[in-house]
């Protein structure tokens, strides 16, 4: 590899010139080799001032050590000749991996100053659902910043570690802030650091509709701007009500479910908590999060709390209100609901129930990897 200093002028070849700048580097005037566009490494640096130290010595009182004299010692160019020297007078090096660029770069470096961009994000900060061309006339009524939408919208993408692009904005209750249940979570919280990590088990409904498998889109015909009709049979309409457990150990099982056409009631849950103590899924020790839904709470679902405890020693623990980013079961339904969408159909001869049999397909896949890292999600694991 060629070195950022090499004196090849002794030798001077034609095939060592020609590889020398079929590589991309350059020849200066003193004979150094270097690469255009590139800093010199801190070691050239010191090179350089060593050189200088030692034409240094070698003057009269009075002298100055002489440009050209420098560059041919240190074969390097006489600008980065005087670089060094400033910098020795200075009183010290510097490094250029350490050196802060001055230059501007990025979305809108030559149009956006440094305040522009701290006015956006204030503007951002005001109200988050600003548009672009919100933003393009606000900076040019009191900035005076005359810019484009797409300046803004690359300025947003590019100017910060994160993307500032828009993206639907998360619904929260009011009712999730109340001061009841602000207190409700930091009590679940701090119980829910007491407890092993392997006892949880979280539960949950999930409604499946046939619209899941059969929602698909198609790309529009450039030449009429018509898309074909999806012929399909009527198991679009149906929709079937799974009911789900998951737990972190990896002891047991990692999912348990059970799927039945219609709705949840208190009696199917019921029953559902009853095959999964019979099962073993459920075990004395466990810690069981649901939510406030009612079929967990009223009608045959009353009294649950006291049986699982007197009679199996099982905790049951209700989340505070509207906290669904607490239950990993909620993210698990995530990654049914989109490897649904991703699931082709075939169109070969009738197929009933087939959103159902497809979610069951997915939900046997289910791993303890793909619960562990809902759980991470959640916070309950690192």
């Amino acid at each position: 590899m060629i070195g950022d200093n090499v004196d090849i002028m002794s030798t001077n070849p034609d095939n060592i010139v020609n590889s020398i700048h079929a590589n991309g580097y350059s020849i200066n005037q003193s004979g150094g080799v270097y690469r255009r566009g590139k800093s010199k490494p801190f070691e050239s640096i010191a090179t350089t001032a060593s050189k200088f130290f030692e034409l240094q010595q070698q003057l009269q009182p009075g002298e100055e050590v002489s440009l050209r004299a420098l560059a041919k010692a240190a074969q390097c160019s006489t600008k980065f000749a005087r670089k060094v020297i400033d910098q020795i007078e200075e009183g010290h090096l510097i490094d250029p991996a350490t050196q802060e660029l001055t230059r501007a770069r990025g979305a809108g470096a030559m149009t956006l100053t440094d305040d522009d961009g701290l006015y956006l994000l204030h503007l951002r900060m005001i109200n988050n659902r600003f548009t672009l061309r919100d933003y393009t006339h606000y900076l040019a009524e009191e900035r005076g910043t005359f810019v484009s939408c797409s300046t803004v919208c690359r300025w947003f993408r590019t100017a910060h570690l994160f993307k500032g692009g828009m993206r639907k904005l998360n619904k929260v209750p009011i009712d999730k802030y109340t001061d009841n249940n602000t207190l409700r979570r930091m009590e679940y919280l701090l119980r829910a650091f007491q407890v092993p990590t392997n006892r949880f088990v979280f539960g949950d409904e999930k409604p499946v509709k046939g619209g899941a498998l059969f929602n698909k889109m198609g790309r529009v015909d450039p030449m009429s701007g018509l898309v074909e009709d999806y012929v399909i049979d009527s198991d679009w309409s149906n929709s079937f009500c799974i009911t789900g457990l998951c737990r972190n150990g990896r002891d047991r099982g990692a999912f348990s479910y059970e799927i039945h056409d219609g709705t949840n009631d208190s009696s199917q849950f019921s029953d559902f908590i009853m095959k999964n103590l019979a099962s073993g899924f459920l075990q004395r020790g466990d810690f069981l999060v649901l939510d406030n839904a009612s079929i967990h709470r009223y009608q045959e679902s009353d009294g649950m709390e006291e049986y699982l405890w007197n009679y199996h020693g099982i905790f049951l623990q209700f989340l505070p209100t509207r906290s669904p980013e607490l239950n990993p079961i909620e993210l698990l339904w995530n990654i049914l609901a989109q490897r649904l969408k991703h699931l082709p159909i075939g169109r070969e001869g009738p197929c009933t129930n087939r959103v159902a049999h497809a979610a069951v397909m997915l939900m046997n896949a289910f791993t303890h990897d793909d619960v562990d890292g809902c759980f991470k999600k959640c916070g309950y694991i690192d």
